[in-house]
């Protein structure tokens, strides 16, 4: 016998003849957590009791797994996330949900309402997506805000943004293209949008999280040939609130010569949506395109897995003793414990190839 037939018979047994019992038929009302009322007709306050324990037991034995964050689309598909990792992320800190913080409500302009559905926040970038519900566009236009501002802490930051779009398959399962552009639909089924915000630490570890976030949108509209905004909605949405996140962070010191390139990798460091390296240059060679150091492209997992092309927006600077610091944000949420390496591509391949680990620079990362 499966569990749900086994919580079937057990209703059977525990809720007695309601004949003998002396009901009152009293039609009442009792408000649920999510806000809704449920009517129900009160028989006995024993036989409601016993109803509200076998549901209960059946909640536990069933769905003691089942989640309670619905997680945004768009995060889903950029991270590739499946759903047997969710509830780690979340009780690791890493995702959040400030939308369902009484403080944090969604804002209405004009029939449109936006709300802050989810946030993925590690030690060097925050990756916040945004509902949007109430807007409409026509096939082939692109959604966009002519208003866009985040400060954090009152603090100007950097940051990357766009709709979040789903790519088209044509009917052979690849990326349909119409005039040379890819097809996007940004629509999701239920109708409501995702609007994607990427924030850059600047380089600094621990900069984003427990500070306050505020972002600004506004002149909600499509872009135009000239990639202008045609305002359709005038409004202005503002949230405000603190970012929370996962610091785990795992920085090992190496010494790997890129070989032909002379660069050194001196020190790696992996975040859950980060990768960190530092490279000395000081004797490297110009290898192309005055690259002095081969492309940061991903990293090995200790079971022989290879993700490549999964760094996504980053910055470079210099360092003091002439060293150079990258640091990429990851389209993968990584497992820093399951790092075997970092990889950095000998040569370039057009997208969608297929690497392997020969057309690949190994550093150790143990």
């Amino acid at each position: 016998m499966n569990e749900k037939d086994f919580f079937k018979e057990a209703t059977k047994e525990m809720i007695v003849d309601l004949k003998g019992v002396d009901m009152n038929n009293i039609h009442k009302e009792m408000k649920v957590k999510s806000g809704k009322r449920l009517h129900i007709s009160v028989y006995s306050k024993a036989a409601v009791i016993i109803i509200v324990c076998v549901i209960s037991l059946g909640t536990v034995g069933v769905g003691a797994s089942a989640l309670y964050h619905r997680w945004s689309d768009g995060i889903r598909d950029k991270y590739q996330i499946s759903s047997g990792d969710t509830e780690k992320y979340e009780q690791s800190g890493l995702a959040s949900f400030p939308g369902e913080d009484s403080d944090v409500n969604a804002v209405t302009q004009d029939g449109v309402t936006i709300s802050v559905a989810q946030t993925i926040v590690d030690n060097y970038f925050a990756y916040v997506a945004l509902k949007v519900e109430g807007f409409a566009i026509e096939d082939g236009q692109t959604p966009g805000f002519g208003i866009h501002t985040c400060t954090l802490n009152g603090k100007a930051i950097g940051s990357f943004s766009s709709f979040y779009a789903e790519k088209v398959l044509n009917e052979t399962g690849k990326v349909a293209t119409r005039d040379g552009e890819l097809i996007q639909n940004y629509e999701l089924e239920d109708g409501s949008m995702e609007y994607h915000i990427l924030l850059d630490s600047e380089g600094t570890k621990g900069f984003l999280g427990g500070k306050k976030i505020s972002i600004e949108l506004g002149n909600l509209g499509v872009y135009d040939d000239s990639l202008g905004i045609q305002t359709e909605n005038g409004g202005t949405w503002k949230f405000e609130w603190t970012l929370s996140g996962d610091s785990t962070s795992v920085i090992r010191k190496v010494h790997t010569v890129l070989e032909n390139t002379g660069a050194v990798v001196t020190e790696c460091e992996i975040s859950p949506i980060s990768i960190r390296a530092v490279i000395d240059i000081s004797n490297a060679k110009h290898i192309k395109n005055d690259e002095l150091y081969a492309v940061l492209s991903g990293v090995k997992l200790k079971d022989g897995t290879i993700l490549t092309h999964i760094t996504d927006a980053g910055t470079g600077s210099l360092l003091k003793n002439g060293t150079y610091q990258i640091l990429f944000s990851t389209d993968r949420i990584l497992d820093v414990d399951q790092v075997e390496s970092l990889l950095f591509q000998k040569t370039s391949k057009c997208e969608g190839s297929t690497y392997t680990i020969e057309d690949l620079y190994e550093v150790p990362f143990r």
